[in-house]
Parts: C-alpha cells; structure tokens; sequence
C-alpha cells in the first residue's frame, strides 16, 4: 500500500433535491362507444447528484469542498410528457341501426395509446486516460471518483431525443350466444416504427497525455458525443405486431 495516498470515507447529511410539477387531465366516460382518457404533465426536478440510498464510491461528490457544483436537473427528469389512450367501439353514432350496419360494424373495437415525452438528461462526459499521476487519481478528471463531466457545460445540460410512441389493438368479436364470442385481436406496438433513442454517447471530451512529455495533458472532442447508442429498451421498442385469437365462454 502506498502510504501517499488513502481513501477516506465521509458520510454527510448533505442531499439537496427538489421537484415541482403540474398535471392536467381531460376524462370521458363511455358514451355511445367511446371513452378516452388523456394526461399532460408539466414538471422540474433538480439534485445536487447525490443519491439517498447508497454510501457507495459512486456516490461522491465532484468536488467534496463544493457539493453545490453539482447541482442540475436530475437524471429522470422529464419536463414534457403527454398522453392519450381511446376506446371506441362504434356501436354508437347511428352505425348499427340497420342490419347492414350491424353486419359492418358490429363487434369492432379501437383502441389506441400516444404517448409523447421529453428525453432524458444527460451530462457531457470527460474521459480521463493514460493520467499523468497515480493511479487513484485516473478515474475522473478531478481524482474525486465522481462524476466527470466538463465543468463550463454543467451537469445533466443536455438531452436526448424526445419519445414519440403509438401503440394501437383492432379487435373484432362474434357473438354466437349471450355467453359465447369468438374475438380476433392484432396488436401493434410502436406502430410508425420510429426509433426511439434511449441512450446516447456522452463522452464529450477525453483528456490524454501529450506527447513526449507524460506531464501535460490535451483535452479533445468525442466525434461520438451525443450519438445513439442504444435505440430500444424494455419500454420503447421497434415495431412489434402480434396476432390473437380469444373464445370466451
């Protein structure tokens, strides 16, 4: 162990978050074959980068003298979000008054979901190699283990593209008896196909040793900052149809 250099462990009631919002809603309820729901929410959420449930070396500070430098807007913070879903069965409106109406749209139901919403923040990173120094001081550009992100940009200052999803279900249904229906379903799910960025390159600029001399360093710009590194997860996919069929009984 090199005796000129050690960790030592601070643990500090020091977490400043704040998150303020608005939320408007418009409901209706299933008249003549239709109802619909519709939610748009207003909102800032704002930290100091601090996390309330680890005590971890990833949970410190950029620099521990002025925790205050890393306050920005929170990593899930989604300014905009809007969204909307329907339910339409046209069994209202005059459609099945006559027997050929029944015969064309009877049974058929609707029911789409939009959903728009802001990207998520994200901070523009430094990547520090090949540091002139030891080795406790090579993982972020202040020797903190912090967060390394360039300091005149700030942290979380900028966002990935926004999500603009729709999904939709047709679905017909035959009634044979007042107990028994045969139901068909299709199901699509991103039905644009639109890529949905939920990752990014964040790696603004790396800062390396120059040559000859191992003393000095360069910071230079990541061609890759800001492209899309990932275009899908658990939630936002690529389009996705599928098929069903139900007997209830």
């Amino acid at each position: 162990m090199n005796p000129d250099f050690f960790n030592i462990t601070e643990v500090r009631g020091a977490i400043d978050s704040a998150y303020h919002g608005l939320v408007l809603q418009a409901n209706r309820r299933l008249t003549k074959g239709l109802q619909f729901q519709a939610s748009y929410t207003l909102s800032r959420s704002r930290d100091n980068g601090q996390s309330s449930v680890t005590f971890t070396a990833t949970n410190t500070p950029t620099d521990p003298y002025n925790i205050a430098l890393d306050q920005g807007i929170t990593g899930v913070d989604i300014p905009h979000r809007f969204v909307a879903s329907a339910v339409y069965s046209p069994r209202g409106f005059g459609l099945q008054e006559s027997a050929l109406g029944r015969a064309i749209f009877g049974g058929w139901t609707i029911a789409p979901i939009v959903t728009a919403q802001s990207g998520r923040p994200y901070s523009p990173g430094v990547s520090v190699t090949n540091r002139p120094l030891a080795t406790a001081l090579n993982s972020t550009i202040t020797g903190s283990g912090g967060d390394s992100y360039f300091f005149p940009l700030g942290r979380n200052s900028f966002r990935q593209p926004k999500i603009v999803n729709v999904d939709l279900r047709l679905s017909r249904r035959f009634n044979f008896t007042e107990q028994t229906n045969l139901e068909f379903l299709i199901e699509g799910f991103n039905l644009f196909n639109r890529t949905q960025v939920t990752s990014v390159n964040t790696t603004a600029f790396r800062l390396v040793s120059v040559a000859p001399s191992t003393l000095g360093t360069s910071l230079v710009p990541d061609a890759t900052f800001g492209t899309a590194s990932q275009t899908a997860n658990s939630i936002f996919r690529e389009r996705q149809v599928q098929l069903a069929v139900r007997f209830q009984f």
